[in-house]
């Protein structure tokens, strides 16, 4: 086990380190607003990504290797599909298009965004074959071309560099972990049986890629909002600290949520986790989220100001209230995602639909009057954590129920 943990997290811990040291490099080589259209990119790469495939390759983690070139086959078709909506729909949306991504190119957005969801599905297919080093190898040349892009063509000040590099990166990480996807899948594949896939895991691919699709917009909807009601300066500022905290949070969140679903059955089926042993654990995780919290608030703004410049010192002020936020989803968030796998995924597109209602009435309800940015965070982090403790308490109730059935059917 852990082993396995170690190899899925070492190309994550590479990016985030290798990410975190360029940082401040490339803080000083782009202004507020590049970092709000990066930012604006990287989120809609990761919407698009959460509904692109439908996530079958997500359902394949319940078959293994029996199908594969048929789940294959379809996720591309889905991909393909969706690729060509997002055209449709951007060339249709010239007002908000402007509003958000400026005077970028659009075929230098499509592209990024294309490549980003044909590397993440090919990588997950990598995954579930057992792949573990190719898949964090994957990662990690992903971050180095995209940290190398950003430092030369900056340098170079070549107009739209941050999103030139996101599409380098991702076309160039795309077209290494195709190759052993190729060398598995030979090409061979049945037109019944793909009908048969598709038939039989459309209902939970469509829920479950709903509810990841709500759920990134939950995680999502301040830096929008911010640009909206204040500023794209400061959507800059929030963003560039949620990336910047984001780093050491992601890698545990992305480890854990690829191992659980990786080792679904070793993980959840069969292991045994005492009641004393988890509240132990929950103490330690909630004293030092609070230790954090606290020296962020007296250190926080000094610190980003000395570190990053001078511009970001309000960033720097809003990091407690990001780091408690990005401290709950990391351990929440990957318990949640296989829900669907025990065939609860009404229940989690339930919670994020009701989670999303919540937290857009509380928005424009605050934000409508006199806002703050700071207490806006604030108010943000307070609904989220609100959300993740329901959802594990009722993640609980499942997983009893769940130990209990012996037949996996759709969700």
């Amino acid at each position: 086990m852990l082993k396995k943990v170690v190899t899925l997290g070492s190309g994550t811990l590479y990016s985030q380190v290798l990410f975190f040291l360029a940082l401040p490099i490339i803080s000083r080589l782009y202004d507020n607003e590049e970092f709000a259209v990066y930012s604006y990119v990287m989120t809609a790469i990761t919407l698009f990504i959460s509904f692109a495939t439908l996530r079958f390759e997500f359902a394949f983690f319940r078959r293994r290797h029996y199908l594969f070139n048929e789940y294959l086959i379809v996720a591309g078709a889905m991909c393909l599909l969706s690729s060509l909506i997002l055209v449709i729909v951007l060339w249709n949306l010239e007002s908000f298009y402007e509003t958000y991504f400026a005077d970028m190119p659009k075929a230098v957005f499509v592209i990024a965004i294309i490549a980003a969801a044909v590397f993440n599905m090919l990588s997950q297919f990598c995954l579930t074959l057992g792949r573990y080093r190719v898949f964090s190898f994957s990662k990690a040349l992903q971050m180095t071309l995209l940290v190398g892009s950003l430092l030369s063509l900056g340098a170079l000040q070549l107009p739209h560099a941050m999103v030139i590099s996101i599409l380098v990166s991702f076309v160039g990480a795309a077209a290494f972990v195709s190759y052993p996807i190729r060398r598995r899948s030979r090409f061979k594949w049945s037109f019944h049986r793909v009908k048969r896939v598709f038939g039989s895991d459309i209902l939970l691919c469509m829920r479950t890629s709903a509810a990841q699709l709500i759920s990134f917009l939950n995680m999502l909807i301040p830096g929008y909002l911010i640009g909206y009601f204040f500023s794209l300066k400061e959507a800059g500022l929030y963003f560039f600290a949620s990336a910047l905290m984001a780093g050491p949070f992601s890698l545990v969140r992305r480890t854990l949520t690829s191992y659980l679903a990786a080792e679904f059955d070793a993980t959840i089926r069969r292991a045994v986790y005492p009641r004393t042993r988890m509240f132990h654990y929950g103490g330690i995780f909630v004293a030092v989220v609070a230790a954090g919290m606290i020296l962020l608030i007296f250190y926080g703004a000094e610190v980003f100001a000395v570190v990053f410049g001078e511009k970001w010192r309000q960033s720097g002020a809003l990091a407690p209230y990001i780091f408690a936020l990005l401290a709950i989803d990391m351990v929440a968030a990957p318990i949640l995602s296989i829900l669907p796998l025990m065939n609860a995924a009404r229940l989690l597109l339930g919670g994020e639909c009701v989670r999303l209602f919540a937290i857009t009435v509380a928005s424009y309800a605050y934000l409508g009057g006199e806002p703050d940015l700071q207490i806006y965070v604030m108010l943000f982090s307070g609904l989220t954590a609100t959300y993740f403790m329901v959802m594990l308490s009722v993640f609980g109730r499942e997983l009893t129920v769940f130990r209990g059935s012996k037949i996996i059917s759709n969700a």
